[in-house]
């Protein structure tokens, strides 16, 4: 199935739990009080012409890479197959809108498969196989798959259910996945000769899998971002990171993560942004005036042009069209 995303929810930055920041974190710069700006319709026109979404039966997400904001949906029950749609705007204007990029018609074997959109690289896999193709972000065109993965089912056996993950560092995208008990891989866009191998003999990944997975710069670390309660696996001992009482080491409210940069919410009077490094080393605070809550379809968080910007569903005018909340961030200390 497609990997699932948070819909119908309040705006994300509207159903954050009271920060309550850790004791060794401290932002190194506070900005005065600032407040958001809102476009209704992103690039001043509707991201789906042919309103092929619907947000009761969809999943939509928004990535931004570079100049580009890439902009993808899909159905979660389909009785016609399996479709990935893609608009893409450059500089905020719309390149192309709606396009069919990646379709797969229903076989009736149950063999659906997870489509991982990571920038303009495609990750689709199955119980048999993973493979990828590649979007050129400047008219959808699909090029260059390729089979990173396949496997065999043993004679007489059932196929084992493989689950597929995004996964992202400071500056690229990919899949994790569990090759057995113990052991995982991760295929990034541009590294995919290379893939990372995890090691995890006490078998402790799994309870952490389902957060949003973030591999850092030095690739040393996995760190899981699951809003409430952030953890962390170092790839090289093999293991959790630990307290002083040796129990797991948690980092609280940190809640994204893009280019290199932590960042962590709270929703008050005065809504607050806080930057941190990969250390969870506090590097900037910038306080806000708190829209006002909203329910829309989430479809992510992307930071672009020192701003973090919300991204949501909205029905611009009875179109398909995609609202976004920019915050602009404090300068970082030189």
């Amino acid at each position: 199935m497609f990997t699932r995303q948070k819909t119908m929810l309040l705006l994300i930055f509207c159903m954050l739990i009271p920060f309550a920041a850790n004791s060794h974190v401290h932002a190194a710069q506070t900005a005065a009080v600032k407040s958001p700006s809102t476009s209704y319709q992103f690039g001043g026109a509707p991201f789906d012409p042919e309103q092929s979404f619907n947000e009761f039966n969809g999943i939509l997400k928004v990535q931004e890479q570079g100049d580009y904001t890439i902009v993808t949906w899909s159905d979660i029950y389909s009785t016609d197959g399996q479709r990935l749609y893609m608009s893409v705007a450059k500089n905020s204007k719309w390149l192309f809108r709606g396009k069919e990029v990646l379709a797969f018609d229903d076989t009736g074997d149950d063999s659906s498969k997870s489509i991982i959109a990571a920038n303009n690289y495609i990750f689709y896999g199955d119980d048999k196989s993973l493979e990828v193709a590649t979007i050129h972000l400047e008219d959808g065109e699909i090029s260059s798959p390729k089979t990173l993965r396949t496997w065999d089912k043993p004679a007489g056996s059932i196929p084992t259910k493989r689950y597929y993950y995004p996964i992202k560092t400071n500056d690229r995208s990919g899949v994790m996945y569990k090759v057995e008990e113990g052991k995982y891989e991760i295929f990034l866009g541009g590294e995919l000769s290379k893939p990372l191998i995890i090691d995890d003999p006490k078998r402790v990944i799994k309870r952490h899998i389902t957060s949003d997975i973030v591999l850092t710069s030095k690739r040393d670390r996995l760190i899981f971002v699951s809003g409430h309660v952030t953890t962390v696996f170092n790839i090289k001992k093999k293991d959790m990171q630990y307290n002083a009482k040796g129990y797991e080491q948690v980092h609280r409210n940190i809640q994204y993560y893009d280019g290199g940069r932590l960042y962590g919410f709270s929703p008050n009077d005065l809504s607050s942004i806080q930057t941190l490094d990969e250390n969870f080393k506090g590097i900037s605070t910038v306080s806000f005036k708190a829209p006002a809550a909203s329910r829309s379809y989430f479809a992510g968080i992307t930071v672009s042009n020192n701003a973090l910007r919300f991204w949501s569903f909205h029905s611009y005018r009875n179109t398909n069209s995609l609202q976004v909340t920019s915050f602009k961030l404090g300068k970082e200390p030189s």
